[in-house]
């Protein structure tokens, strides 16, 4: 029995311990039994716990530096766990309740450092592999270089840095700077931003709550980038290879450029640059509001170009007439302000320059204010009109060609209708084949051809003159009462 001498003994028979062979505690096997002959269990304290001597498995066999002891399973008995040499070396643990395997070092309370050369140095922090390192409280650490150090923050992989509190990085060369649930993964991914996540290789999400994909870069606050696109505005969107750079602006395809707020580019080589402007299929759309297509530009604000190398507005900006354009057609232009110009062409295109002038059909132009041309005709008075290959030249003049010869209206407010017809004075109106008439005059002419002729019922002429003297052939006069036609 122990030795009691000099001890206050109060109610401790059944507490007092000896050996089953009541010979004093040594390095050999000894079965521990109270007062009253009862072999119970030894609990001990884990906050401190050391052991003289070699441990020995169930087989009776000394463990080795390095060596790891675990439960059979039964409670009672320990076996090997079997080891290859030289994986784990000697490792280092100061505080409070740390774990160390290997050549590591674990020095935070409760960490935990296995492999080569991890370091463990704050509280709850873990470093796994080779020569990583957790610093900061519940940081984790794995693989090879890896390194957490922002707080709650994870690296693993080949050289990968989580320094952003709760930030995460996983992957070659992937950094997690940001703050608060920063997510980077991929080879040589960034997310800096806080809230920011980075996925896929060569990503880079640098703004609040910004995302990169698949070598994109995400750079804008909100901003969204897919596919190498390039998101650099607040609320923006890039998808392959676009470029959004403006406030909620949107580019998707190879060379797309979105960079008017609120601006919308899609295909390759598209243009949106305006704001609210709109780009398809590598149109070019500056204008405010304005929408381009099919390589088409829209310059003007509220502007419209569809077709090849179609033009709606001027590409200096500061034409007066800069606004509400629309072309349509290949090669066609409308430069004036409101001007519309609707036609496809290589060579000869619509073209409407005026100040709400239309240009309908292959070769039309509308160069007056308020002018309206047909195919292969020139409408250049304001208000005028010319179809069919006809040209329009005087105020609200009005020129319709039924041939192959056109015809002419130049004076003001003139009428021309036929083939090689001239309405040149003012007020002046023409009707048949190579006819002309003086000012205020009415001329109509019939060819040799029956069905062609012109008949009149009921005529009222004012103000014509009295006698054939200088009226064209074919004129209407009047000698005292009587219409006459000039031979």
């Amino acid at each position: 029995m122990a030795n009691l001498t000099g001890q206050e003994i109060r109610n401790t028979y059944q507490g007092l311990l000896k050996t089953d062979d009541n010979d004093a505690l040594s390095p050999s096997e000894k079965a521990i039994t109270d007062g009253l002959g009862n072999v119970s269990a030894i609990s001990l304290s884990t906050d401190n716990l050391q052991i003289t001597g070699g441990l020995k498995d169930f087989t009776g066999e000394l463990g080795m530096p390095g060596q790891f002891l675990s439960s059979t399973g039964t409670g009672t008995d320990w076996a090997d766990v079997v080891i290859p040499a030289g994986v784990f070396e000697a490792g280092s643990g100061t505080g409070s309740i740390q774990a160390v395997v290997g050549s590591s070092t674990a020095s935070g309370y409760y960490s935990f450092a296995v492999g080569k050369n991890n370091t463990a140095s704050s509280f709850y922090s873990s470093a796994s592999g080779a020569y990583s390192t957790a610093s900061n409280i519940y940081d984790t650490a794995s693989g090879a270089y890896a390194v957490a150090l922002g707080g709650f923050s994870t690296a693993s992989g080949y050289r990968p840095t989580a320094s952003g509190t709760y930030s995460f990085a996983h992957g070659r060369n992937t950094t997690a700077s940001g703050n608060y649930a920063s997510f980077a993964v991929g080879d040589n991914s960034t997310a800096s931003g806080p809230y920011s996540v980075a996925l896929g290789a060569y990503s880079v999400s640098s703004a609040y709550y910004s995302f990169a994909s698949q070598s994109a870069q995400a750079t804008g606050t909100y901003a969204v980038a897919f596919s190498e696109g390039a998101a650099s505005g607040e609320f923006s969107f890039a998808f392959g290879g676009g470029s959004a750079s403006e406030y909620n602006s949107m580019a998707l395809g190879r060379n797309s450029n979105a960079s008017g707020a609120n601006s919308f580019a899609q295909g390759n080589y598209s243009s949106a640059s305006g704001e609210y402007a709109v780009a398809f299929s590598g149109g070019q759309a500056s204008g405010g509001r304005s929408f381009a297509t099919t390589t088409g530009s829209a310059y003007g604000n509220s502007s419209i170009a569809i077709g090849y190398a179609s033009r709606a507005g001027n590409s200096d900006g500061g034409s007066p007439y800069g606004d509400g354009q629309i072309a349509i057609g290949t090669n066609s232009y409308a430069s004036g302000q409101f001007a519309m110009a609707l036609g496809s062409s290589a060579f000869s295109p619509a073209t409407a320059s005026g100040y709400s002038g239309i240009a309908i059909g292959v070769g039309s132009t509308a160069s007056g204010e308020y002018g309206l041309a047909f195919p292969y005709s020139i409408a250049s008075g304001e208000s005028s009109i010319a179809m069919n290959g006809a040209t329009a030249s005087g105020y609200y003049a009005v020129a319709i060609s039924s041939g192959i010869s056109p015809c002419e209206a130049s004076g003001e407010q003139s009428v021309s209708i036929g083939v090689s017809c001239s309405a040149t004075a003012p007020y002046s109106v023409v009707i048949g084949d190579g006819v002309a008439a003086h000012q205020g005059a009415v001329c109509l002419r019939a060819n040799s051809n029956r069905e062609s002729a012109v008949f009149v019922q009921q005529l009222s002429i004012m103000s014509i003159p009295t006698s054939a003297a200088g009226l064209p052939t074919g004129a209407v006069w009047s000698n005292a009462g009587v219409l006459n036609i000039v031979a």
